[in-house]
């Protein structure tokens, strides 16, 4: 009831996944298994990790396994916990003790027992591979095809085996490497179970795996430990000294370490274990968490969970609050704009709205190579943005733009459209989800509380939310303001309801259509007999029938006592006379499906838990010291872009010597904080202001009306400028280059249908590309320019900003065919080569992972920053120069003068400052350099492919799947000429490409001997 979002819809697909499966990133996060909070448990122990693979990962378990499994679980029973543990909800470990108890009966069976659950297991296995890979693949197979089971279950593992393959760019290792990973996936999948020691013998079924109630396999078909750890960090490496066996012991070896830094900081660790809605939990909770990891964005909504997290952040600078998605292409082609549409605003916005910042500068696309067939997961982070301080905030365009949009999201009156009248309906039912009339409520109550008021909100009346919400608007507004709120629980029996409507009801219990809807009874009551519908004649709320829609209610089934029961809350003095009845209604079409009676005959309580988000306390008055005088902020107008204030004082001097200050420390352009203080008259306080965004020192403007009494201060966001933090990275998280291994050019199986090498490969990862695979003629995809997408002004030109930029670094930087460029110059377009400003040397290129990208290292000399420094006496014009002749004697002649616009300017400058807080300098960077590295104006970075975040191939993953070929029209055509050959001529080695000629042959085999030896 008290959770946003709506009614969660009831899996239709088995989708548990044992740990790790997604991403390895919180090895707390799960609890089947205590033993690595245990004192003398060591990863390090063959024992202790062979266990701890089993219970996460494998199916089928040793005889050791399931001993200590029963230790363990004996111990869980008897409520011995780890001392840093906690289960606070006793309802909830009960509820876990009971699931223990199943999981001890199960791995207590004697050996025949045992072994026939084993084999009962495995078969539901491959039978729910099978099958679900069936609704999977597109276009499917054969309906009528006569296959036997294991020929079907050989060919899905097959299939999904080739789909990781490509997935996850396996083919562009070595061929050795290639075929044992290959082989590893398509091993794992037969067997449900990887070790390193493959001849133990199994005795029973993980029995974690099991649905407790059914004792039936539960275990997502696609699940593979493998998954969780790839694609490998950029400290990581392939393991390939083990036998036939190159994934699980690079797997094992990162779950080690990850086990062993928690372990390490076990002491000052504290787990709550919470097992329904997060949300709740976030704000029912008092306490507060360094780190919260919600990987639950598509359940939840990215706005609610932002909202409900931020308040249970401590207020540690290094508390951070984690985010997953897995279906943010359904609302957006990037990233970026995934966040700014869930959230209702611009990203520069967030800071102000949510209270937190964006980790992760999704406007420059990702970090890691996309996967080539579908959009990739996207993890983001977020960290407390410092509060406002000293500030009034004003109405604004903006905040009044995103109230709008909020509130068309969570306040929905027509009906839920249909498939045919939706672009995506899939889109339309998340949001309906996600969004609710306490979506609203919430976010606007959280403001308010870290704003000091709501003030910033101007004719929030005049907002277009339907008069059929306006009960849930008092309600919400009188929990708020501590009145007095009713819950009201209403109740109808099973045995009352049409036995075949019963079963369709049931499985549409939970759907987030549903709504509860209060109106006089007389309106429908004829259309419900026993509760249950018998004729469906759609409600119309408008008119003179004063109804009213609830969206956050609760509805379930109560098993034990044989009754659905409807759950909502609602404002002690709602007014509404008992004759109201309640209805439960589908929002598809408004046709009422359950009938629980008048308010009269339910049972109703108090409600006393208290308001998540409380109004603000009055700020302090504060009082100055005795004849001085104060200045005070009576407005600030946010926009998108700057700040606007006016900062009013109360003395009757003259006023003058306006001077303005801030926090700034270089190389940083941007500041969180502003000093604005007067020279006279000298009792008038200064003022100190604080804000969420950073913003641009050399861009502060500040006018003085000294008549008037009054500053117009005008302060621009450091939007295309690394936040002050960003430089206070902790040098132990910093990379060290000089352990990369060299980049070798090769050619690419990945993406082999083109021709291209694996330099080539990742240069096309940079854009959206039209990739039509089931068009043979089509060689040379066209790029999707950010000018067909729906683009604010502004965003456009950034967006193309950042398309060249991308070329750039394609031509510049990663271009095999201008491998002596040593150096370059950027400067402004129009101005003489002269007046350039950023000064690059080039170093050698890098591979950052066996799977990863290019980097190529770069010391930058910024002359900008240099004149700044020499401005303020920092910096001597001797100690410059000759650092800059120690840096040319290295450069020969091979340099280019570039001329770029601002926009790429600007990010020039964004990109090489970032990733210059991100390395340790390399030797070559350091040894030409007589003062240090890394200062505030010759420092060493490094750049690498901005990929981009959507899916390469904007077709449907399911497409990936399919038993087409759709390369075979390609594999007719000569692999030299591209033309039909009349006598084919295959290759004798690999037997997958043709030529017209042996002169085809030849001139094609420096390309075609690359992919040849894999064959």
């Amino acid at each position: 009831m008290i959770s946003p979002t709506r009614c969660q819809a009831t899996e239709n697909f088995l989708v548990f996944h044992p740990y790790g499966n997604l991403r390895v990133r919180n090895v707390l996060k799960d609890f089947r298994d205590q033993s690595f909070f245990a004192q003398d448990f060591d990863p390090n122990k063959e024992e202790d990790f062979s266990f701890l693979w089993d219970v996460w990962y494998n199916t089928d378990w040793p005889e050791t396994t399931r001993k200590r499994f029963l230790v363990v679980l004996n111990d869980l029973l008897d409520e011995k916990l780890p001392e840093n543990v906690t289960v606070p909800d006793p309802n909830h470990y009960k509820c876990l003790k009971k699931i223990w108890k199943v999981w001890y009966t199960i791995s207590s069976r004697n050996q025949s027992e045992s072994e026939m659950l084993l084999c009962k297991s495995k078969l539901q296995r491959s039978e729910l591979f099978v099958t679900s890979h069936e609704t999977t693949i597109f276009p499917p197979h054969n309906s009528d095809e006569k296959i036997t089971h294991a020929k079907a279950y050989s060919r899905a593992v097959n299939e999904i085996t080739q789909y990781l393959m490509k997935r996850n760019a396996i083919g562009d290792l070595e061929d050795s490497v290639g075929r044992i990973i290959e082989q590893e996936f398509q091993a794992f999948y037969e067997r449900g179970s990887c070790r390193l020691q493959n001849e133990l013998e199994t005795v029973c079924v993980n029995s974690s795996f099991l649905n407790p109630d059914t004792e039936q396999w539960e275990v997502h078909y696609s699940s593979c430990p493998f998954l969780g750890y790839l694609p490998l960090s950029q400290d990581q490496e392939l393991i390939t000294s083990v036998k036939d066996k190159i994934l699980l012991p690079t797997c094992q070896k990162i779950m080690k370490d990850t086990v062993d830094s928690y372990r390490s900081r076990i002491a000052d660790i504290e787990v709550f274990f919470h097992l329904e809605d997060a949300l709740e939990f976030c704000f029912t909770n008092a306490n507060k968490f360094d780190v919260i990891d919600c990987s639950s964005a598509d359940r939840f909504g990215l706005a609610n969970i932002l909202n409900a997290a931020s308040g249970r952040l401590s207020n540690n600078p290094g508390a951070v609050l984690f985010t997953r998605s897995t279906e943010w292409d359904n609302f957006a082609p990037t990233v970026e704009l995934y966040v700014e549409h869930v959230l209702c605003c611009p990203l520069k916005m967030i800071p102000t709205i949510y209270g937190l910042q964006l980790n992760e500068h999704v406007e420059l696309g990702s970090r890691y190579p996309p996967s080539f067939h579908f959009a990739a997961t996207t993890n983001l982070s977020w960290q407390k943005a410092i509060p406002f301080q000293n500030i009034v905030m004003s109405p604004s365009s903006s905040l009044t733009d995103f109230l709008n949009k909020l509130a068309q999201k969570c306040f929905v009156g027509e009906r839920f459209p249909k498939p045919s009248q939706v672009s995506s309906y899939k889109l339309a039912v998340l949001e309906r989800h996600h969004y609710s009339p306490l979506t609203f409520h919430y976010i606007v109550s959280s403001m308010n509380q870290r704003l000091g008021g709501d003030h910033w909100i101007e004719d929030a009346h005049l907002l277009d939310i339907p008069a059929v919400f306006n009960m849930t608007r008092r309600t919400s507004e009188a929990w708020e303001k501590g009145l007095e709120i009713l819950k009201i629980t209403a109740e109808i029996p099973i045995n009352s309801i049409n036995e075949d409507a019963f079963k369709v009801l049931i499985q549409q219990l939970g759907l987030p259509t549903f709504r509860l809807v209060l109106m006089p009874c007389s309106v429908t009551t004829s259309y419900f007999i026993h509760g249950i519908v018998l004729k469906c004649t759609s409600i119309n709320f408008s008119g003179s029938i004063e109804s009213y829609v609830i969206d956050n209610f609760s509805l379930e089934m109560k098993e034990e006592s044989e009754k659905i029961v409807a759950t909502f809350l609602i404002a002690s003095a709602h007014n509404l006379p008992e004759a109201y009845c309640v209805y439960v209604i589908d929002s598809m079409n408004h046709c009422p499906l359950l009938n629980f009676g008048s308010l009269k005959s339910m049972r109703t309580e108090k409600f006393h838990l208290p308001h998540p988000f409380s109004r603000p306390t009055p700020s302090p008055v504060v009082v100055p010291r005795p004849g001085a005088s104060v200045m005070k902020v009576t407005s600030c107008i946010e926009s998108e872009n700057e700040f606007k204030l006016k900062i009013i004082f109360d003395c009757n001097e003259n006023v003058s010597g306006l001077t303005i200050s801030t926090d700034q420390v270089l190389p940083c352009k941007s500041a969180h904080q502003v000093t604005i203080s007067l020279n006279t008259p000298t009792k008038l306080n200064s003022l100190t202001l604080s804000f969420p965004y950073p913003i641009l020192v050399d861009e502060i403007s500040a006018i003085l009306y000294s008549t008037d009494r009054f500053i117009e201060l005008v302060l621009k966001k450091g939007w295309w400028e690394p936040w002050p933090v960003e430089f206070q990275s902790n040098e132990e998280w910093k990379w060290n280059v000089d352990s990369l291994k060299p980049w070798e050019n090769h050619a690419s199986r990945s993406i082999s249908r083109f021709g291209s090498t694996a330099l080539d490969f990742h240069h096309r990862l940079q854009f959206n590309l039209d990739l039509k695979f089931n068009d043979p003629g089509n060689k040379t995809p066209s790029v999707i320019e950010p000018s067909q997408w729906n683009l604010r002004a502004e965003q456009l030109n950034e967006k193309e900003a950042l398309q060249t930029l991308r070329r750039r670094f394609q031509s510049l930087l990663f271009n095999p065919t201008t491998p002596d460029l040593e150096y370059f110059f950027l400067k402004p377009t129009g101005s003489s080569n002269a007046d350039w400003c950023i000064f690059v040397l080039i170093h050698k290129p890098l591979l950052t992972s066996p799977l990863g990208s290019p980097i190529r290292l770069l010391t930058v000399i910024d002359l900008q920053m240099a004149e700044i420094l020499m401005d303020r006496e920092q910096l001597n014009e001797e100690t410059f120069t000759k650092e800059f002749k120690a840096i040319e004697c290295v450069t020969r002649e091979t340099g280019k003068i570039i001329s770029v616009e601002p926009y790429e300017l600007l990010l020039w400058n964004l990109i090489l400052r970032l990733n210059s807080t991100k390395i340790v300098p390399s030797s070559e960077q350091t040894r030409h350099l007589a003062s240090g590295m890394n200062g505030s104006w010759l420092f060493a970075t490094f750049v690498s492919p901005l990929y981009v975040d959507a899916p390469v191939n904007p077709q449907d993953v399911r497409s990936q799947f399919s038993t087409n070929d759709s390369t075979s029209a390609d594999e007719k055509c000569c692999g030299a000429c591209k033309k039909v050959p009349q006598i084919p001529k295959r290759c004798s080695r690999c037997r997958s490409i043709v030529y017209c000629s042996v002169e085809c042959q030849r001139s094609n085999w420096p390309q075609h001997k690359l992919l040849c030896k894999r064959k």
